[in-house]
């Protein structure tokens, strides 16, 4: 499901297909009923739509995710992985401003190992 530009809602289903692609991912980490969630979403779309030539970017409710949750040590929401090639090469973890998220997907682009 495409939440905006560039800005796709994952599942347990398709969550690994993203991790095979060749390139740069964020991924958002979720919930319902998280008041920092709904907070920052609009930062997160934002910035979605300003890199969507750059990275690809997800989110996933992980409430209905346990596995992922559990496969990648996501306890506090929002946290947000950085991948590339479908390696996790960073993380942002709880509700930070627009600069912060920023300077990691800035760091994510530039990332070449």
């Amino acid at each position: 499901m495409r939440l905006s530009n560039n800005y796709t809602l994952l599942d347990q289903e398709n969550f690994s297909e993203v991790l095979e692609q060749r390139g740069k991912v964020m991924i958002a980490f979720r919930t319902r009923w998280s008041g920092s969630c709904h907070l920052f979403e609009p930062i997160i779309k934002k910035l979605a739509y300003k890199y969507q030539n750059s990275i690809l970017c997800y989110s996933i409710e992980i409430q209905n995710d346990s596995l992922i949750k559990q496969h990648y040590g996501v306890y506090s929401y929002p946290t947000v992985l950085f991948f590339h090639h479908g390696i996790e090469v960073d993380r942002l973890i709880g509700i930070e401003p627009q600069a912060v998220l920023e300077t990691k997907i800035t760091n994510l682009i530039q990332y070449n190992s």
